[in-house]
């Protein structure tokens, strides 16, 4: 993704990114940092569906994050029989589960009937307070709080991959001299930060 929040209806893709992971016996993950609504066809463009997403890394709960997440999760759920696993702290978890059950807590499972759901009824969460290192084989992520909007929370991804690189994602954060890209700490040899004009 190359674009923010208000770009969607210029044809320009919501701020995210996928991250390909390829391992030497040739196999490949691919994990998304978040997931807003024009990621199924930013994924269209590049050539693949949900279905070859193995992971999501969820930095907030604005829209433009998250509100693809709906489509990867009934897709999910019915079309490739699988539950994609999504990491992010539990704050941010309980707050995206609150988003998508008004769309998605009620599921229709027959003509007479429907079922309540939870966020694990389409994902599996993975609920990260500091640190993981179970991406995939040679990739960690750590996730640190940044600010973005008062009140809501939300986090910088640094990703680490075995070979010693490591990247980091800002995750919309505003200026601010305790922030992780500013504070004097190294978050990333390469550093992906949002910039909206």
């Amino acid at each position: 993704g190359i674009g923010g929040a208000f770009d969607a209806d210029t044809g320009i893709a919501n701020t995210g990114a996928l991250l390909v992971v390829t391992q030497d016996n040739g196999s490949t993950n691919r994990i998304l940092i978040d997931c807003g609504h024009t990621c199924g066809a930013q994924l269209h463009a590049l050539g693949m569906t949900y279905a070859d997403i193995d992971a999501v890394l969820v930095t907030h709960n604005h829209g433009d994050h998250i509100d693809g997440l709906e489509t990867l999760g009934y897709k999910s759920l019915f079309l490739h029989k699988r539950k994609v696993s999504v990491y992010a702290h539990q704050t941010v978890l309980d707050e995206t589960w609150k988003a998508l059950k008004p769309k998605m807590g009620i599921l229709q499972v027959t003509a007479q009937g429907a079922i309540n759901t939870q966020m694990d009824t389409y994902f599996d969460p993975r609920p990260v307070v500091q640190a993981t290192d179970d991406l995939c084989p040679g990739v960690s992520a750590e996730f640190v709080e940044v600010s973005h909007v008062q009140g809501m929370p939300c986090y910088g991804i640094i990703i680490r991959f075995d070979s010693g690189i490591s990247m980091f994602w800002s995750g919309d954060c505003t200026f601010d001299p305790k922030s992780p890209i500013l504070a004097g700490s190294n978050p990333g040899d390469i550093i992906f930060h949002d910039c909206a004009m």
